[in-house]
């Protein structure tokens, strides 16, 4: 992969992880339990 597309892939990343954290933040408000427990329910 050439270092323009890696940049992209970086940046598509971040921007992932900051809609997973802005969904965190919802969840958060409505019923907490932290952030690991939370990436933990995405990935099973």
């Amino acid at each position: 992969m050439d270092w323009r597309a890696q940049r992209e892939s970086i940046r598509a990343k971040a921007r992932g992880d900051a809609e997973l954290y802005r969904q965190a933040e919802e969840e958060r408000k409505k019923k907490v339990f932290t952030l690991p427990e939370f990436i933990g329910r995405q990935e099973s």
